[in-house]
């Protein structure tokens, strides 16, 4: 008997726990030979998605059979709140082994944490997750795995990967951008000569890496300049043109949407209020 333990971090969302917890017991079922250890974290807000039935067989067949590999992970399916399907499961190919695979990773690939399944003894090689890091923390532990050779994939369809309920915010993405900089930064500069041939390929994969916040904030830019005030436009452009400065610059240089729209609010005649 064999067992997986799993851990489940939640904060004021039973109906979401619920269905989480139950969608991990429902592989018990399918999987006799496993027991499933559950381990529910007060205090955390990761307890959305649902496990689905091709989960973890599939992971512990690999391991058997490449004992090499201290890890595995496998695809996620966006999903809607109601935990609809939205999407193909991603990766949509084999993201490659070894050095591929990590730079593949420091270049936008994010594997999804939930599709993990990894051995007791990488607790020990490689450690905890990293506590000052509030954000991108799953990315920095799996990229250790990566950088050892020790991280395998499996074109399995493990879990649902549930929207943010309401969206998020503006400070939440600031936040998590500070940290996934870091990570890369942490991951990428020391590896940079190794697994990029030119600078020029290192500025692309830091582009990549976090170039869905630019998208973010490029977007909440877009509707200020329709919508709101030139100073809102602005500010809504800090974040991305501290981290992403080439972008914002292009952006403004060239005949862009960004651009077009920018003009036309500084052009707008102030309305007069009788």
């Amino acid at each position: 008997m064999r067992r997986v333990s799993v851990i489940v971090p939640t904060y004021n969302r039973l109906p979401m726990l619920r269905q989480a917890l139950a969608s991990i017991r429902e592989l018990e079922a399918a999987n006799p030979d496993v027991e499933f250890e559950i381990v529910v974290g007060d205090n955390g807000l990761d307890d959305d998605d649902a496990w689905l039935p091709g989960h973890v067989r599939p992971h512990l067949d690999f391991l058997d059979t490449h004992p090499e590999y201290d890890a595995v992970f496998g695809q996620a399916i966006y999903a809607d709140p109601e935990l609809r399907p939205t999407g193909e499961p991603w990766p949509e190919e084999h993201p490659g082994r070894g050095d591929d695979l990590t730079r593949r990773m420091l270049s936008g690939l994010f594997p999804q944490i939930g599709t993990v399944v990894a051995r007791r003894s990488v607790i020990d090689q490689i450690g905890y997750f990293d506590t000052k890091l509030i954000g991108g923390q799953d990315l920095d532990w799996l990229l250790r795995l990566a950088g050892r050779h020790k991280l395998g994939f499996v074109p399995a369809s493990c879990i649902l990967f549930r929207g943010r309920v309401g969206g998020t915010s503006d400070a939440l993405q600031r936040m998590r951008i500070g940290f996934d900089f870091r990570v890369f930064m942490r991951h990428g500069l020391p590896n940079a000569l190794r697994l990029w041939k030119t600078p020029i390929g290192f500025i692309r994969a830091y582009h990549a890496s976090l170039i869905h916040y630019y998208y973010y904030f490029h977007r909440k830019a877009i509707w200020f300049a329709e919508h709101g005030s030139l100073g809102e436009t602005l500010e809504a452009l800090v974040t991305p043109a501290l981290y992403l400065p080439v972008l914002v610059a292009a952006d403004l240089v060239r005949p862009t949407p960004l651009r077009k729209a920018i003009i036309r609010k500084m052009l707008q005649r102030p309305q007069a209020v009788s």
